[in-house]
C-alpha cells in the first residue's frame, strides 16, 4: 500500500548496505542489535533481502510493514549510542635508521621514519600500508585491499588528527592529501618512544616500535669487578679469611655483557643524545649519567679493599654515588663461592660425611655441611635457613663432628634454643653425635661464675636458653666460645630486647643462626639476625630502614628488593621442600578450610563487642584507641572458639560452639581411623578446656603442651605421643609453645582451631608433623567462622603467604589503622554466620 510504501521510504536511505549483508550471512553482532534471531521466513527477513537484491519493495500487509518499521527504528537508534565496530585500527609504526652491513652501526645523520597503517583488530598481523590506501583510493579499484579496511583512509586521517594532539609532528598527515610517513630526529623519536606512543596505545591506536625498545632492553650499568688479591688462591680448603680479607677491586660500565672503555663513555657523553648504539645495539642513555659515572671511575676506578668494603658499596651504593645504577659483582677465585651463596653450593668443596656421624645424610644435607664449612673457614656467619623439616639439626651437628676430626679440635660450641627445645637437642646429640659431650646451662643448679668457666671448657656442646643468657651474662659472657649458635634465630627479631642485645654481646670466633623464618612480620628481624651474624654487615638499623626497609614495605621497591636478596645471599642458605635438588621424598600435604557457623549465643555475644566497640572508639585516638580495637579483636576471637573462654567460667562446652562441635566430628573420625592430630590454639585457657572436653568425649587421654609446662614435662608428653606402643592420638598445643622445633611426626592431622593471622608462624606449626620422617600424608584443617573477622581476615591472608620474599601485615595491628568504616566492613557479623534458623 502507498502507506506502507511511504513508511520504507522514510529510512530506507540510513540503513547501512554493509550491516545488512551482515545480517544475511548471520552475523551475531548485527542479529544483536536487532534483539532478536533473524528467521528465514519473516517480514524482516524479507526486507532485508529486498534491499539488496533485485527486488525494490517488501509486499506484505500494514501489520508486517509497522512491525518491520518499529524493530528498525530500535536498531538504528542502538546503532547510534554504539561506539565505532570497524574490525580495524588505525596504526603507526616507527622505523630505526637502517644500520651498515660492515660496521653494524648506523651512518650518522639518517632520519628515523614513523609510518601511517591500518591494522587488523582481530589479526594483528593483518597490516595494509597507507600508500596502498592512497593507491586504491586514486585507482578507483578497491579489489586491491581486503574487504575489512574499505573506507579505511578517511578513519585513518581523522584518527592521525587526533593523534597529532599528543605528537604534533603528526599534523601534516592528518590533511586530505598529507603524506603517509614523515622523518624524525633522534630527538623525535625519543619523545615519541617515551612519551607519545604510550598514550597512543591507550587510546587504542595500533603502535609498533621496535623489538629492542620492547623487549628488556639493554641499560647501561657499573659493574664491580672482584678477585683475590693474591691470583694463585683459588680456595678456600687452606684460608683463613674474613670480612676484613684484603681483595683487588675493579669498577667498570658496562651495556649488557658489552664492556665500554673510558674513551666510549667520553663520546657518549659529549654526545647528549637520549639514544645511542654501542656496539650495534641501541640503548638509552642520560649524558649527565654517564658524566657521574666518568668522575666516580677517575676517582675510583680501581684498587684493593676488604670483602666488607667492596659488598657494602656494591650493594648499599647509591646511583648519586656513582652515577650509573649499580648491577652488581662480578668475581673470581674464593669470592665467587662466597658470593654465589647457595646458587653455587655444588662448587663448593666436596666433603664426606663425618665417621661419628650415626645416620644418613642426604644430598642437600651434605652440601648444606660443606656450606657451613666453607664460611666457617672464611670466618663468617652464616644462617641456615632451610625450610622447616628439612633437618637443619643435623646439619649443624655434622658441622660440629667434622671440625673435630682435624688434629686441633675446637673450643666449645654455645647453642642457644627455646626452653621448649632443650630435651629435643639433647636427644638429637644423643642419637647422631654421641662421641659430642653435651652439657645443659639451665635450672636452679647450674654453675655460675668460674665453676661454670671450667665445666664448659670439659665439653664440647653448651645447651642453654634465650630467656637465661641475658640473666647468665656475667657468666656466658666470660667465656671465649668458639661458636656461638642460635636455634628458631627468630627469637631475637626484635633487635632492642635484652636478649637480643645480651646474645649480640657474646664473644665467638664463628656465629650460626637457624630459622625457618628469616622474616615472620618486617624486615628489621632479618637485619637483626644478619647483624648477629656479621656485625655491622647490613649498616646500623636505622640505615638498613632507610635504604632497603622503607622501599620494600612501603613502596614495594623491587630494584632495592633484588639488592638486599643479592647482599644477604652470600651468608643465607635456605631450600625449600618442594626445590627438585632437595631430592626429599616427603608425603603429599593437604591443606583445606573448615567453615564453622555460629551459634546463636556466640552470635549475640560476637555482635554485643562489635557495638560496643564500635559505639566507643570514635571518641578516643592514638594509642588508647588502638588499645581499644586490640581487646576486642581479642574477645570476638574467643567468642568464635567458645563463649565459655569469653565468659571465663567453666561451663559445659557440649553444643554452644560451632568450631567445637566441627572439632568433635573431625577427631571422632581420626581415631576411628586409627590416625593422631596436633591440634593448635593460641590460648592457653582454651587449650585446657579442650582437653577436659576431650577426656570426657573419647574416655582416653588427651596430651596436652603449653607455655607453663615444665621442660622435663614437655619432654614426656612428646615421647609418649611419638610411641606408637601408647595409645594418645591427640595431642594439644599452644601454638607458640609447640610452633618450632619439636619433631611430632606421629601426627598426620593438624588442626588450627584458632588462627595465629601470620601465616609464616602458621606453618612452622603444621611443619611440626610435616617434616624428615614422616611417611604419611598430611592433612592440614584451618578453622573459620562464617561471616566474622575470621572469613574476612582468612581471605586477606591469602594474598600475603609469601611473607618471607617480600612483606606481610604485623600480625593484628594493622587492623588498629582502620577507619571507623572499615573496621565495620571487617568486623560486622553477616547474616550467614548463624545456622540455626
Amino acid at each position: 500500500s502507498n502507506e506502507a510504501a511511504s513508511i520504507l521510504e522514510s529510512f530506507l536511505q540510513a540503513t547501512l548496505d554493509a550491516l545488512v549483508r551482515r545480517c544475511l550471512d548471520g552475523d551475531e553482532m548485527a542479529h544483536a542489535l536487532l534483539g532478536r534471531p533473524a528467521k528465514t521466513d519473516s517480514p524482516l527477513r524479507r526486507w532485508l533481502r529486498s534491499l539488496v537484491g533485485s527486488k525494490a519493495a517488501l509486499l506484505g500487509s500494514a501489520e508486517d510493514c509497522e512491525h518491520v518499521h518499529q524493530t528498525v527504528q530500535e536498531w538504528l537508534s542502538k546503532l547510534e549510542q554504539l561506539p565505532d565496530h570497524r574490525s580495524y585500527r588505525s596504526c603507526f609504526r616507527l622505523n630505526p635508521p637502517t644500520t651498515n652491513r660492515r660496521t653494524t652501526e648506523t651512518d650518522p645523520g639518517q632520519p628515523w621514519r614513523l609510518t601511517l597503517h591500518v591494522q587488523d583488530i582481530n589479526r594483528s598481523d593483518s597490516i595494509v600500508d597507507a600508500s596502498e590506501l592512497v593507491a586504491s583510493e586514486s585507482s578507483g579499484d578497491p579489489r586491491i585491499l581486503r574487504r575489512p579496511f574499505d573506507d579505511a583512509l578517511d578513519k585513518l586521517r581523522t584518527d592521525v588528527g587526533k593523534a597529532a594532539r599528543h605528537f604534533p609532528a603528526l599534523a601534516p598527515c592528518a590533511a586530505a592529501s598529507g603524506p603517509v610517513e614523515i622523518e624524525l630526529t633522534l630527538q623525535e623519536a625519543y619523545t615519541f618512544l617515551r612519551d607519545a606512543a604510550p598514550i597512543l596505545e591507550l587510546e587504542g591506536f595500533g603502535v609498533l616500535l621496535p623489538n629492542w625498545w620492547r623487549e628488556d632492553r639493554p641499560r647501561m650499568r657499573m659493574w664491580l669487578d672482584l678477585h683475590p688479591s693474591d691470583e694463585s688462591s683459588t680456595s678456600v680448603a687452606d684460608l683463613e679469611l674474613g670480612l676484613e680479607t684484603v681483595i683487588g677491586f675493579d669498577w667498570r660500565v658496562a651495556v649488557g655483557d658489552e664492556s665500554l672503555t673510558v674513551e666510549e663513555l667520553r663520546q657518549l657523553a659529549s654526545s647528549k643524545e637520549p639514544l645511542v648504539q654501542v656496539r650495534g645495539r641501541w640503548t638509552e642513555v642520560q649524558s649527565t649519567e654517564i658524566q657521574s659515572a666518568l668522575t666516580f671511575l677517575q676517582q675510583r676506578r680501581d684498587g684493593r679493599m676488604t670483602v666488607f668494603e667492596a659488598l657494602r658499596l656494591c650493594y648499599a651504593a647509591d646511583d648519586l654515588d656513582t652515577g650509573l645504577p649499580v648491577a652488581g659483582i662480578r668475581s673470581s677465585g674464593w669470592i665467587d663461592q662466597l658470593l654465589g651463596g647457595s646458587q653455587t653450593h655444588r662448587s663448593l668443596e666436596s666433603l664426606e660425611p663425618p665417621a661419628a656421624f650415626r645416620g644418613t645424610l642426604r644430598p642437600y644435607q651434605i652440601r648444606g655441611m660443606e656450606w657451613l664449612t666453607f664460611l666457617s673457614r672464611l670466618g663468617l656467619g652464616a644462617c641456615l635457613a632451610d625450610d622447616m623439616g628439612l633437618g637443619k639439626t643435623i646439619q649443624l651437628i655434622a658441622l660440629l663432628l667434622r671440625e673435630r676430626e682435624d688434629a686441633k679440635p675446637p673450643g666449645p660450641t654455645l647453642l642457644v634454643v627455646p626452653m621448649s627445645l632443650v630435651g629435643n637437642w639433647q636427644r638429637e646429640l644423643e642419637r647422631f653425635g654421641p662421641s659430642l659431650d653435651a652439657m645443659v646451662h639451665h635450672g636452679t643448679e647450674r654453675l655460675t661464675g668460674k665453676e661454670f668457666v671450667a665445666e664448659v671448657a670439659k665439653h664440647d656442646v653448651v645447651i642453654s636458653t634465650y630467656s637465661l643468657i641475658p640473666r647468665d651474662l656475667e657468666h656466658i659472657g666470660a667465656v671465649d666460645w668458639h661458636r656461638v649458635v642460635l636455634d628458631e634465630a627468630q627469637n631475637i627479631k626484635n633487635p632492642v630486647a635484652k636478649q637480643a642485645v645480651a646474645i649480640r654481646s657474646l664473644r665467638a670466633i664463628h656465629r650460626i643462626a637457624m630459622t625457618g623464618t628469616p622474616v615472620e612480620n618486617r624486615l628489621s628481624e632479618l637485619w637483626s639476625i644478619m647483624d648477629f651474624l656479621n656485625v655491622g654487615y647490613l649498616g646500623n638499623a636505622s640505615e638498613f630502614r632507610r635504604r632497603f626497609a622503607v622501599p620494600i614495605e612501603r613502596h614495594h621497591d623491587s630494584d632495592r628488593a633484588g639488592r638486599l636478596r643479592d647482599i644477604i645471599r652470600p651468608f643465607l642458605l635456605r631450600r625449600l621442600k618442594n626445590d627438585p635438588l632437595i631430592e626429599v621424598d616427603l608425603p603429599e600435604k593437604m591443606e583445606m578450610k573448615v567453615y564453622c557457623n555460629l551459634t546463636k549465643e556466640q552470635a549475640g555475644l560476637y555482635q554485643a563487642v562489635v557495638d560496643n566497640m564500635l559505639g566507643e572508639i570514635d571518641s578516643v585516638d592514638g594509642i588508647k584507641r588502638r588499645g581499644m580495637i586490640l581487646v576486642a579483636l581479642v574477645k570476638l576471637k574467643q567468642v568464635c572458639n567458645h563463649p565459655a573462654q569469653f565468659l571465663k567460667d567453666s561451663s559445659p562446652l557440649a553444643h554452644r560452639s560451632g568450631k567445637c562441635n566441627r572439632l568433635v566430628e573431625m577427631l571422632e573420625e581420626v581415631v576411628a581411623e586409627g590416625d593422631n592430630a596436633l591440634i593448635f590454639t593460641q590460648f592457653r585457657r582454651m587449650a585446657e578446656m579442650l582437653e577436659e572436653h576431650l577426656r570426657d568425649r573419647f574416655k582416653r587421654e588427651i596430651l596436652l603442651f603449653h607455655g607453663g609446662t615444665p621442660r622435663k614435662k614437655r619432654d614426656e608428653i612428646v615421647e609418649r605421643f611419638q610411641d606408637d606402643s601408647i595409645e594418645t592420638p591427640i595431642l594439644i598445643l599452644s601454638l607458640k609453645a609447640g610452633g618450632f622445633g619439636l619433631n611430632l611426626t606421629a601426627a598426620n592431622h593438624v588442626f588450627h582451631f584458632d588462627r595465629w593471622w601470620n601465616p609464616a608462624v602458621e606453618q612452622q606449626a603444621t611443619d611440626r608433623a610435616h617434616r624428615i620422617g614422616q611417611v604419611r600424608r598430611v592433612q592440614v584443617h584451618k578453622f573459620v567462622c562464617i561471616g566474622t573477622l575470621e572469613e574476612r581476615i582468612d581471605a586477606l591472608l591469602e594474598k600475603k603467604k609469601n611473607l618471607a620474599d617480600r612483606i606481610v601485615g604485623t600480625g593484628e595491628k594493622w587492623l588498629t589503622e582502620l577507619s571507623t568504616d572499615k573496621l565495620r566492613e571487617v568486623l560486622e557479623l553477616s547474616r550467614e554466620a548463624v545456622a540455626e534458623p
